[in-house]
């Protein structure tokens, strides 16, 4: 993907790198080095456009294929990047929909 020259006239549409993280309890999302080597991938839901602009934009999942987990703390974690196409001068908001929010994470 190339980068947009502020200088010069907008292309449209215009690519969007767009990378999500998750983090989910790895007693329901299960990760280990296995899944990791393999690719597989963790949670559900999706991330959605929220507003009037939206057009065809998005609809991505939320499943991620797994990166890191920790045992001690119950997490199961995984990243995603995506290239979204949008119009030139137009505001999107994206949101999360799905369930199994964490409550509270504490890092020692």
């Amino acid at each position: 993907m190339d980068k947009v020259d502020p200088t010069t006239v907008p292309q449209n549409p215009v690519q969007i790198s767009f990378t999500e993280r998750h983090s989910w309890r790895r007693s329901s999302q299960y990760c280990d080095q296995t899944t990791i080597n393999s690719a597989g991938t963790i949670g559900a839901g999706s991330v959605t456009c929220v507003g009037s602009s939206c057009g065809s934009c998005c609809s991505i999942t939320a499943a991620v294929p797994c990166t890191d987990f920790s045992v001690s703390q119950d997490v199961s974690s995984g990243q995603l990047t995506t290239i979204i196409n949008l119009a030139t001068n137009v505001k999107v908001g994206l949101t999360f929909t799905g369930s199994a929010w964490v409550e509270k994470v504490f890092i020692n």
